[in-house]
C-alpha cells in the first residue's frame, strides 16, 4: 500500500508530522510518500497552477518532497502521469498510490469551510482523479492550546476504521476531530452529513482596508451536522461527492 501526505499548513507544519507517525503505527507496511507545500498555502482552496505553470519540487528524499504550489497541485502531481510517483514511461497501472490523506490541520474544515479549504481541496482533487482520500482537521477551541498527543490518539481511532472503507466513487471522508475540555477523554466519531450554513462574515473597516472579524467558534449549527457533532465534542466523518 502506498499513501500520500499533503497538507495546506506547509512541509513542516506538525499536523502532518503527526500524521505520519499515526499512518507508520496502524499501517507499518505502507509505504507513505510526503508531497506537501513548501509553506503555508491555508484558506487557498481549489486553487491550482496555470497551464505551462512550472511547478518546483525540493526532494528532501524520495520518499519526501515541499512543491512549490498549492494542495491541490500536490494531489495532481502524486497521481499525474509524468509526475514523481509516475513518471514517463513508467508501466501503466490503474494509478500510481492507494490513498491521499490531507492533514492533520491546524483548525476546523466544517461545513462550507470545506469550499475554501487547501486541505478539503487536496482530498477534492484526489478523489476527482479516482484515487480514496480523506481530508482530517482538528479544530481548536477559544483561547486554547492544543495537545498533539491527543490529537494522535483520536486520529488514530478514525484512521485505522476508515483506511479499510474507501469513500463511494469521485467522494472523499472529511474528518473534523473535536477539542474537548478534557482532553483524555474518548470521543467516538460519527457519520455526520456537512452543515450548509455559511459562516457569518462581518468586516471592520479601517485605514488599512477591512477586517474579517467573524465568529468561527459562535456559528450556526444544525443539529446533526458535522458543526454540531465536532463542535459539540465528537469526531465528525462526511463523505463529500465534489460533483
Amino acid at each position: 500500500m502506498r499513501i500520500v501526505l499533503t497538507n495546506d499548513d506547509g512541509i513542516d507544519a506538525p499536523g502532518i508530522g503527526i500524521l505520519e507517525q499515526v499512518l507508520m503505527e496502524i499501517r507499518p507496511d505502507a509505504e507513505i510518500v510526503v508531497i506537501a507545500p513548501d509553506g503555508p498555502r491555508s484558506g487557498i482552496g481549489h486553487a491550482v497552477a496555470h497551464m505551462g505553470v512550472h511547478i518546483g519540487i525540493i526532494h528532501h528524499h524520495e520518499r519526501r518532497m515541499a512543491v512549490d504550489g498549492t494542495p491541490a497541485d500536490c494531489a495532481r502531481l502524486a497521481l499525474a502521469r509524468g509526475g514523481p510517483l509516475w513518471p514517463n514511461g513508467s508501466p501503466r497501472m490503474e494509478r500510481p498510490v492507494d490513498w491521499v490523506i490531507a492533514g492533520i490541520n491546524h483548525g476546523a474544515n466544517l461545513g462550507t469551510d470545506t469550499f475554501v479549504s487547501g486541505t478539503a481541496a487536496a482530498a477534492r482533487e484526489a478523489a476527482l482523479q479516482g484515487a480514496p482520500a480523506i481530508a482530517i482537521s482538528q479544530y481548536v477551541a477559544r483561547h486554547r492550546e492544543l495537545d498533539w498527543a491527543a490529537t494522535a490518539r483520536r486520529a488514530r481511532n478514525v484512521l485505522a476504521h476508515l483506511l479499510d472503507r474507501p469513500p463511494t466513487d469521485l467522494a472523499y471522508w472529511n474528518v473534523n476531530l473535536p477539542h474537548p475540555a478534557e482532553e483524555a477523554i474518548d470521543t467516538p466519531w460519527v457519520e455526520c452529513p456537512v452543515d450548509p450554513s455559511p459562516l457569518p462574515v462581518e468586516f471592520d473597516p479601517s485605514s488599512k482596508g477591512y477586517l474579517n472579524r467573524a465568529d468561527y467558534h459562535g456559528r450556526a449549527r444544525r443539529s446533526g451536522g458535522d458543526v454540531d457533532v465536532c463542535l459539540g465534542g465528537q469526531i465528525s466523518v462526511s463523505e463529500i461527492r465534489p460533483v
